[in-house]
């Protein structure tokens, strides 16, 4: 368990870097582009799809770097309604359904992989590989994130069983 913190701590710190590095790239390269065409007539064709891959980079990694830190937008207006194994038991449920989509992201990722491995962008003659990696990337990080969370209520849960087996109560 604290293995699995760790290296979710780790990727959080990672893609914070990552995110704060592309944002400035892709500021950057549209600001070049902007006083290039606009002082000297010269436009960079490769701008929009350099931005268009660091864009989509960095919403599966900021979705990853929010997802683990419990930044994204959930249904805890609902949830923090309920107190006691409700609340236990509906963080379970959360965790597992968002788990499950995770990796359905990441298997579609992998689907599309194959198809798009020889198509090139046209103006950078890079693969459209690395505009569909990171829906796996992405999926890969939220899922590490939602399996510390559902263990996180897997054991907020046995505590409590715990506590009231300790105080004689019934489970």
């Amino acid at each position: 368990m604290k293995t699995l913190h760790s290296l979710n701590s780790s990727l959080r710190r990672m893609t914070g870097i990552l995110l704060k590095i592309l944002t400035g790239f892709m500021v950057l390269t549209i600001l070049a582009q902007i006083i290039l065409r606009r002082v000297f007539n010269v436009s960079m064709d490769f701008v929009i799809d350099v931005n268009r891959l660091c864009f989509i980079w960095s919403v599966f990694l900021g979705a990853g770097h929010l997802y683990g830190g419990e930044g994204l937008i959930r249904f805890d207006l609902f949830i923090n309604r309920l107190s006691g194994r409700g609340l236990v038991v509906s963080r379970i449920i959360s965790a597992v359904t968002s788990l499950v989509f995770f990796l359905s992201m990441i298997y579609a990722g992998f689907l599309m992989i194959p198809f798009t491995r020889d198509q090139l962008f046209s103006t950078i003659k890079v693969s459209y590989f690395w505009l569909y990696l990171p829906l796996i990337v992405g999926g890969f990080i939220l899922a590490l994130a939602a399996v510390e969370q559902l263990f996180t209520g897997l054991k907020s849960m046995n505590r409590g069983l715990d506590q009231l087996t300790d105080q004689g109560g019934q489970p």
